[in-house]
């Protein structure tokens, strides 16, 4: 990863590539079963046990739930840390496309690149603002074990000291060395999408002054503007490349989220007001809640591409120039957003749908409880 802006990437990627998750093509065999021997053991194992309270006894509705929730979130980190070796060379693919469109900005002279190092910036913040809090949770797991005497995930091996204790050490020390794994997983998309989002936002700048210079030779407006319609349609490809390589993980994410949403109203009545129940179902909103948010600017910095074109001083241009126009305006029509298998966009309308979604679902279930 030679060039400055990817920057952002390189911990995340030689994390994942330390316990064992990323590996690369040239990968030597020993890392290749150090790789695995990872995964056995602290992704599939830690997300099989994590079933156990499920599968020994359900006796309702309310009680599923009760147990089925935490099974869920680790059930989702493992499909995730899947989804993402499967797509590897899709996200590798990715990172050089976002490379060759920021140089195609650099050729064209989009100075420095402000904006765009302001959405970046602000996605680092949102991971090591993630990493924080999640590592904080991890860290109180061994306080809480030795206070309560109680496992995270309960084994039934309670009367066995020595089970109860290799338990909690195993489950203390893959909670504290794979959850910036999670985080990872969780913030990734987000990442390339940030860089989507200023990509079009450096391109509304360009397209804004590209027009009207009567100094400039009109050739080099025309050079500009057509340089532009490239760059718009890499950008159109690389919305596709986020989809592509990050669908699957982001429905896997909000469908997850939203289970242990359910998991959480139907353990407790009074879980919007209760402290300990908000504490833990605002990481599943922000789950859903993030890559919304950041999919919807994506949205809405792709609908002002036409509007940067058209108030510029294109009507001293040339017919050639105006026919160009035409065609990147043509081609902006429609916003660009991540769809995820024709199922919900990434969007504010649909993180609240969801919401609302799940309090509509949450009736259901208590209606069939009771």
């Amino acid at each position: 990863m030679s060039s400055e802006w990817l920057k952002v990437f390189v911990k995340p990627l030689k994390y994942l590539k330390t316990t064992g998750i990323d590996t690369s093509r040239n990968a030597s065999k020993k890392f290749i079963a150090y790789s695995v021997i990872m995964n056995l053991l602290f992704v599939d194992l830690f997300s099989f046990l994590s079933l156990i309270p499920v599968i020994n006894d359900v006796s309702n509705v309310v009680d599923f739930a009760h147990k089925a929730g935490p099974a869920s979130s680790f059930i989702g980190y493992n499909m995730k840390v899947k989804n993402f070796i499967i797509k590897r060379k899709k996200i590798e693919s990715l990172l050089k496309l976002t490379e060759d469109i920021i140089e195609s900005f650099s050729w064209i002279d989009v100075k420095e690149g402000k904006i765009l190092k302001a959405r970046i910036a602000f996605a680092e913040k949102i991971l090591k603002m993630s990493m924080i809090l999640m590592l904080s949770a991890s860290c109180s797991n061994p306080i809480i074990i030795l206070i309560s005497h109680n496992l995270p995930i309960p084994y039934n091996v309670e009367d066995n000291q020595f089970l109860f204790w290799m338990s909690a050490f195993y489950q203390s020390f893959t909670s504290l060395v794979f959850t910036p794994v999670l985080v990872i997983m969780n913030v990734l998309p987000i990442i390339f999408i940030s860089f989507a989002a200023g990509m079009i936002d450096e391109l509304c700048l360009k397209l804004q002054g590209i027009a009207g210079h009567i100094e400039k030779k009109t050739d080099s407006n025309e050079k500009g503007l057509s340089e532009c319609i490239k760059i718009h349609i890499k950008i159109k490809v690389y919305v596709t490349e986020i989809k592509d390589a990050f669908g699957t993980a982001l429905f896997i994410q909000a469908f997850l989220s939203t289970v242990i949403l359910e998991n959480v109203l139907l353990q407790d009545e009074k879980a919007i007001t209760s402290l300990p129940s908000v504490a833990f179902m605002l990481p599943m909103l922000l789950e859903i809640f993030l890559p919304c948010y950041f999919g919807n600017e994506l949205a809405l910095a792709s609908e002002k591409i036409s509007d940067s074109l058209f108030y510029s001083q294109w009507q001293k241009e040339t017919k050639k120039f105006k026919t160009s126009m035409k065609i990147i305006m043509e081609n902006s029509k429609l916003s660009l957003k991540i769809h995820i298998f024709g199922l919900f966009e990434l969007t504010l309308k649909q993180f609240i749908r969801i919401v609302n979604s799940v309090f509509s679902l949450y009736a259901v279930l208590k209606n069939i409880a009771t």
